[in-house]
C-alpha cells in the first residue's frame, strides 16, 4: 500500500430515518470524533424520544455498517430496512 493511502485519515458517514422511513443524510464523510455528538443527538435527544428517529447508522469509507441504532419502540418496515 502507497504511503499516501495510509496517511489519509478513515473518513464515516452518519444516516438516520424517520417514522416514515425516509433516509436521512446527517453528515457525509468525516472523521469518526465529528460523529460523537449527532450520534448522542439522535439516538438520545428529545427526537428519539420521542419517536421520530427510527433508526442511526455509521458507515465507514468503503459503505460497511460501523455502528447502527434501532429505537427500541419502533418497527421498520422491512422495506425500509
Amino acid at each position: 500500500m502507497s504511503k499516501l493511502a495510509d496517511s489519509r485519515p478513515e473518513l464515516f458517514s452518519l444516516f438516520w430515518w424517520d417514522v416514515q422511513g425516509n433516509q436521512h443524510t446527517e453528515l457525509k464523510h468525516v472523521a469518526l470524533s465529528d460523529l460523537k455528538s449527532p450520534w448522542l443527538r439522535l439516538t438520545q435527544g428529545p427526537a428519539a424520544r420521542l419517536g421520530m428517529v427510527q433508526r442511526v447508522m455509521i458507515t465507514d469509507g468503503l459503505d460497511c455498517v460501523a455502528q447502527l441504532w434501532d429505537h427500541p419502540l419502533c418497527e421498520l418496515e422491512p422495506s425500509s430496512r
